[in-house]
């Protein structure tokens, strides 16, 4: 649920950013917008089984999907997507991997909280 009102968050801040306002851009902002949030919408109400469980992801690859095809995403995030290899084997190495003191807290609180203590 936080991932959701994270993406919700970052959608309606471009959604409603000002400087879209009364730019030949906007209309197509909106209308992405109306789409992906309607999949989702429609999907976690009326949808049954993967449909519903997955309608957050589903939201947002018809939002992509029609901002795409409205020409709204920027060249070099499709260039970057076509010449992508399909399979890559990932770095064995950890780059910038360190240990924080301050984070200790955090992970054993996070680490306890679902412990049930009956």
């Amino acid at each position: 649920m936080s991932v959701g009102i994270e993406l919700a968050k970052i959608a309606l801040g471009i959604v409603f950013d000002s400087r879209l306002a009364g730019t030949a851009s906007f209309g197509p902002v909106e209308l992405v917008f109306g789409v992906a949030v309607a999949v989702m919408v429609g999907l976690s109400v009326w949808g049954r089984g993967p449909m519903k469980l997955f309608c957050a992801l589903l939201g947002i690859l018809a939002g992509y999907g029609l901002a795409t095809a409205l020409g709204q995403l920027p060249s070099v995030l499709t260039f970057n997507f076509a010449t992508a290899r399909p399979f890559a084997v990932p770095l064995l190495e950890p780059v910038g991997v360190a240990f924080r003191w301050d984070f200790i807290f955090p992970f054993l609180l996070a680490g306890v909280a679902p412990v049930s203590w009956i």
